[in-house]
């Protein structure tokens, strides 16, 4: 019998982004002179994630691979509080993961919020919508005669061992910690948690957490 899923905590998402918020609020200033490169070229991100971590589906815990595109250099206004430089100041992003295992994959969207402390740590929280090729309802099989069950039809609902998304358009929280090794490079640890906020009977939701490396794009071709 297959073990019951585990669904991520996704009560404490919203914790986190009020918890990096709050740092970048609080931590050293910014430096003020302008970020080299250009700011209009994206930064590109490229991942190896641990998909639907923490699960116990047959693809759960198999390797994804992602891209990403974030315009981590934009500023539309000034301001004289970190905090609000961060928030009023969104960046598009954009990316997708695939499965290496026939999992479920995904592209992205959203804006994102990168905070660059002096010490070379970069936090950015994203958020968006995720369109999925996964399941969105389970599978009925009509019970035996003999047997009363509780779906119209007299039928049951048969066990998966993939994940019941609910909908193929989700909700998507992301949470990128990285470290600038140069203007142009990073290496960072990145979470992201996908679901459909309880809008529909499934929500197993997905959730992924690897290692991604970084490259700006804008100083390399400026």
């Amino acid at each position: 019998m297959m073990r019951p899923f585990r669904r991520a905590p996704a009560a404490a998402l919203p914790a986190l982004t009020a918890a990096a918020l709050w740092a970048a609020s609080a931590g050293p200033a910014r430096a003020d002179e302008p970020a080299a490169g250009n700011p209009f070229v994206p930064e590109l991100k490229v991942g190896f994630l641990l998909h639907d971590v923490g699960r116990s589906h047959d693809d759960s815990n198999t390797l994804s691979l992602n891209l990403e595109l974030v315009w981590s250099d934009l500023e539309y206004w000034s301001f004289d509080s970190d905090f609000l430089e961060v928030l009023l100041n969104p960046v598009p992003m954009i990316g997708g993961t695939v499965n290496t295992a026939g999992g479920v994959n995904t592209v992205y969207g959203g804006i994102a919020w990168p905070y660059a402390f002096d010490f070379g740590v970069t936090v950015t929280n994203s958020f968006g919508v995720s369109l999925n090729d996964g399941r969105t309802e389970r599978d009925t099989a009509p019970c035996p005669p003999i047997l009363t069950c509780p779906l119209p039809g007299n039928r049951v609902l048969v066990l998966t061992d993939e994940p019941i998304l609910g909908s193929n358009i989700l909700f998507r929280y992301g949470l990128d910690i990285a470290y600038q090794i140069d203007e142009t490079h990073s290496v960072s640890a990145f979470f992201s948690h996908a679901s459909n906020a309880g809008l529909a009977e499934n929500n197993d939701g997905l959730d992924f957490a690897g290692i991604r490396y970084g490259v700006k794009l804008g100083h390399l071709f400026d």
